[in-house]
């Protein structure tokens, strides 16, 4: 009779601690030969001892059905599931300063997976307005359009749906050009011509309020 191990959880890309399988025979004496069907990718039996060794590669969750055969080809087997997950570890992006109206220098946020077949899906949320990140690399670019303070949080997805993810902060600031007039000479109790100063928002969306000091009075 084979002995169920139990059911099995490991992350894929980190070597297993050995699995023996084992059984008992009516025939004193008897000896096994092991096989198994079922095993995670990356995983193997030996057919001598009934250990199961090696690296799982993907993740999901196998139906493991190990067999032991003696010298006399009577059999017995047993059945457990094989869990196999995977981690995903986003590396960290320091906090951001940039200028609205003017293109960032692309960001790229980088991410490891456990598993050597994954591939990787990215998001953002909090991206300042006029930024969007690339989900097949993770590149970060585009013109921020609106001046503040964001709370940027970076995920890299992979196929069967494990996640990792960075947050750090990114400020927008605004540079506002105010063109100077040239100098003016009026007469006292005579009306001035109207001058209009003018300005210009890196921001395309900032509205300007005026204000100014030491006019004469």
């Amino acid at each position: 009779a084979v002995s169920s191990p139990g059911d099995q959880t490991d992350g894929s890309g980190t070597s297993i601690a050995g699995l023996t399988a084992s059984a008992t025979d009516s025939q004193d004496g008897a000896t096994f030969t092991w096989s198994a069907t079922g095993l995670p990718d990356g995983l193997s039996i030996d057919p001598a001892t009934g250990t199961i060794t090696g690296t799982p590669t993907t993740a999901g969750s196998s139906t493991v059905t190990v067999t032991a055969e003696d010298q006399f080809g009577a059999t017995d087997d047993a059945t457990f599931a094989w869990s196999v997950t995977n981690t995903v570890t986003v590396d960290g992006v320091g906090d951001q300063t940039d200028t609205t109206g003017t293109p960032v220098a692309p960001l790229t946020v980088t991410a490891t997976d456990s598993s050597p077949v994954a591939s990787l899906t990215w998001s953002a949320t909090g991206l300042p307005d006029g930024l969007s990140i690339d989900p097949a690399t993770g590149t970060i670019t585009g013109t921020p359009t609106t001046a503040g303070i964001a709370t940027v949080n970076a995920t890299a997805t992979d196929g069967p749906g494990f996640a990792g993810s960075t947050t750090f902060t990114w400020t927008t600031t605004n540079t506002v050009t105010v063109y100077a007039p040239a100098d003016r000479f009026d007469v006292v109790g005579g009306p001035v011509v109207p001058v209009t100063v003018e300005a210009t928002d890196s921001s395309p969306t900032a509205p300007l309020t005026w204000a100014a000091t030491g006019l004469p009075d």
